[in-house]
């Protein structure tokens, strides 16, 4: 059987046309390549190669078939201890709703607390922005925008990695094909590599950057240090 995991650039399989069967939500994910993956319930399977990360849920986002939404500044889902000094790749399935309330970002990952260490969002412009600070609002090392325009009501994917040299921002509309949006070269860690807890639906709460849209939760994942990991959301 071939063993098909996500990576920082594509879902790759070793070669063959089987089907992969992962730990994860309850839904198939399509690749790019000839194989098929079904995700099953992390109890229903053993043997796979790939992890499940829990989150947690602050408030009362609504969770529905792997999709959640009605984020705002109490309503969001955290990515406990996430080390920034490892290598990494995070996959997100999103759709954006609009900017109805005119904010300066939408956030798709942001930080728990207070500052600007991190913003994944699409921007005023209806642009992705990848902005990364070492410090509070410094925004030195990444403070750019995309230059694709994301539409209100459509599917679209992104890629957010590094590799310890380069920080990149990616988007695809079929998760096969991907432009790149934002990308710096840059060794210098966000929050100078200390832990810290990321937000998914959510930026700073200071100026109200919360993500009107959803994230398919049952279609987005990550790589941490060449460790493959699917996402659910602890009871």
């Amino acid at each position: 059987m071939a063993e098909t995991i996500i990576n920082s650039n594509q879902l790759r399989a070793s070669g063959d046309t089987s089907t992969q069967t992962l730990i994860g939500a309850n839904q198939i994910r399509q690749s790019g390549d000839s194989s098929s993956q079904t995700l099953l319930n992390k109890n229903q399977i053993a043997g796979s190669d790939v992890e499940v990360l829990y989150l947690t849920k602050n408030g009362s986002p609504t969770i529905n078939n792997g999709e959640v939404y009605d984020f705002s500044n109490s309503n969001y889902l955290i990515f406990n201890n996430f080390n920034p000094s490892k290598h990494f790749s995070f996959k997100m399935k999103f759709q954006y709703f609009g900017n109805t309330d005119n904010r300066e970002y939408n956030c798709l990952i942001g930080w728990v607390t207070g500052g600007g260490i991190i913003a994944i969002a699409v921007n005023r412009s209806n642009r992705l922005y990848m902005g990364l600070s070492t410090s509070d609002f410094s925004w030195n090392i990444s403070d750019i925008s995309g230059s694709s325009d994301i539409q209100t009501n459509t599917d679209y994917y992104i890629k957010f990695s590094f590799d310890g040299t380069q920080y990149k921002l990616e988007l695809s509309t079929d998760d096969i094909s991907y432009t790149t949006e934002c990308v710096v070269s840059s060794t210098a860690l966000i929050r100078n590599g200390q832990e810290l807890n990321l937000t998914f639906g959510k930026g700073h709460s200071l100026n109200n950057w919360h993500f009107n849209g959803k994230i398919y939760l049952n279609k987005s994942g990550c790589v941490l240090d060449g460790i493959d990991y699917v996402f659910e959301v602890a009871e």
